[in-house]
């Protein structure tokens, strides 16, 4: 079983990335779990994927990474036993911090053969990202295995590359995509990384 968390800041596009490495993977053949976080009463991720005909498990009112840890590691445990998926998505909140999710992956029962982290960044805002919260940011991005710059769509080349270069210096080491979820532009080289 493989695990992917698509961590980032609150609309970034974490859902839309979601949706469609789900959709990818499931033409693939292999069989998907979604578990989505929302800190809030009302799951609107969870409805918009539902809508898409993919069955999200919601963990709402509190944060994966902290207060709802052991539900976490629970449902975990239940997804793995019950449905027996290939692949299970994680999307937490974008206040989480991925990679304290991570930990409780690594430390649950279930065991996964790989757990990846894909550190999704807002291309549109980025700059307000980089000017206003950028320590927390850089604290979202710590561990990611790839980093998807999203919404390169809404922007020119030039923002894009001046992105590529910031974020590369923020995680020397990692790859960084310029992608869109929404149009699919660029997210063939991340589904590559997990089929």
């Amino acid at each position: 079983m493989f695990v992917v968390l698509i961590g980032g800041f609150l609309g970034s596009g974490k859902t839309t990335m979601l949706l469609e490495l789900a959709k990818a993977a499931n033409e693939a053949g292999l069989r998907v779990a979604v578990i989505v976080n929302e800190v809030g009463e009302v799951g609107i991720d969870g409805t918009r994927i539902n809508a898409e005909g993919y069955e999200a498990v919601e963990l709402a009112e509190g944060c994966i990474c902290c207060s709802l840890a052991g539900t976490l590691q629970n449902t975990l445990i239940t997804i793995s036993s019950d449905f027996k998926p290939d692949l299970i998505i994680l999307e937490p909140t974008g206040l989480a911090l991925p990679h304290r999710v991570q930990q409780i992956i690594r430390t649950s029962m279930i065991r996964p053969e790989k757990v990846m982290t894909i550190g999704v960044v807002d291309a549109h805002r980025f700059e307000d990202l980089l000017n206003k919260r950028r320590n927390f940011m850089e604290r979202q991005l710590m561990n990611a295995d790839l980093i998807a710059l999203n919404k390169c769509d809404l922007i020119g080349e030039a923002v894009i590359h001046r992105a590529v270069d910031e974020l590369s210096q923020i995680c020397p080491g990692r790859e960084v995509f310029p992608v869109s979820a929404l149009t699919g532009e660029g997210m063939g080289t991340i589904i590559e990384r997990l089929i």
